[in-house]
C-alpha cells in the first residue's frame, strides 16, 4: 500500500510539472531517488557496521535499473498504475491526507536519513 502511495504521489507531482512527456515513464524512473536513497544509507549503515565492500558503481546502477525493472512490472506494465490511481482516488479524502502526509514525511526522512549518514559515516563503527 505504501508504494502505491509513493507511486501515486510521484504521479500526482509529474502532472504539475510544466513538462508533460510521460507522467508514468517518469514517475517509474523518480522513485528510484527516495528508494535509492534509503537503499544506500542502510548498506552505508551495514557497510561500516560489518566492514562491507563499497559498492561500485556497477553495482549502484544494477540497483538503479533493478528498481526500474520492477517498477515498470508492477505499473506500467498493462496499464495497471490505472487501476491504482482509481482505487487510491476512490479513497476518501482524509485517508488520501493522511497517506499524503506519510509520503512527505518519508521524503523528509529520506532526506535526513541520507545526509546524516553520508556525513557520520566515519564515526558508525566507532559509535556501535
Amino acid at each position: 500500500m505504501f508504494y502505491n502511495y509513493l507511486f501515486y504521489s510521484i504521479y500526482k507531482f509529474t502532472l504539475k510539472t510544466p513538462r508533460k512527456d510521460d507522467p508514468v515513464f517518469i514517475t517509474v524512473f523518480m522513485m528510484i531517488l527516495p528508494i535509492g536513497a534509503n537503499i544506500s544509507a542502510v548498506y552505508l549503515i551495514f557497510e561500516k557496521m560489518l566492514l562491507l565492500p563499497e559498492l561500485t558503481d556497477f553495482a549502484m546502477g544494477g540497483l538503479a535499473l533493478s528498481t526500474v525493472l520492477i517498477n515498470y512490472l508492477v505499473y506500467w506494465r498493462k496499464d495497471r498504475y490505472k487501476q491504482i490511481i482509481e482505487k487510491i482516488e476512490s479513497h476518501s479524502m482524509a485517508k488520501r491526507r493522511r497517506w499524503k502526509s506519510i509520503i512527505i514525511l518519508y521524503f523528509i526522512m529520506t532526506v535526513i536519513l541520507y545526509f546524516t549518514v553520508a556525513y557520520t559515516s566515519d564515526y558508525i563503527a566507532s559509535i556501535l
